[in-house]
């Protein structure tokens, strides 16, 4: 077997979808990253893993299900109230944006600025319905 048809194969495996995953599911899991990816372009980009588990053991729903949850929560208010600030024009600490910030130098740099954070509303919505399809489908609730 090839290099290439190697890495084709363990692709193939690593993002097949597990049985009983509802399409619109899948769909918001795909997304999920791309809520994230613009604000994160001039970072050092990170790699994730699919396959990390625990020793090939299936995870305990509540293990996955209470940080997904939590995290969700977490990021829909912290991204929400960053942006009803932004758009106020004060800081998180109330005091007015600094001229130095995008938003304030003009509308080229707001509009990159918004295209690239805005994503970030969505980030905590769509790791809630993930968290929400993946305790749907561990208790049996979607036909397979």
């Amino acid at each position: 077997m090839t290099p290439k048809n190697q890495l084709t194969g363990a692709w193939r495996a690593a993002h097949a979808p597990v049985a009983g995953v509802p399409r619109w599911a899948r769909i918001a899991a795909y997304a999920i990253p791309f809520t994230v990816l613009p604000a994160g372009l001039w970072r050092l980009p990170v790699a994730f893993r699919d396959d990390v588990g625990l020793g090939g053991r299936r995870v305990p729903m509540l293990a996955a299900l209470i940080p997904a949850t939590l995290h969700a929560t977490v990021l829909t208010v912290a991204w929400t109230t960053a942006f009803a600030r932004i758009f106020a024009g004060v800081t998180m600490g109330g005091t007015p944006l600094p001229g130095n910030f995008p938003t304030q130098r003009g509308a080229g740099e707001a509009a990159i600025f918004y295209a690239c954070y805005l994503p970030l509303l969505l980030w905590g919505p769509l790791l809630a319905a993930v968290a929400y399809a993946y305790r749907r489908r561990r208790r049996g609730g979607y036909d397979t």
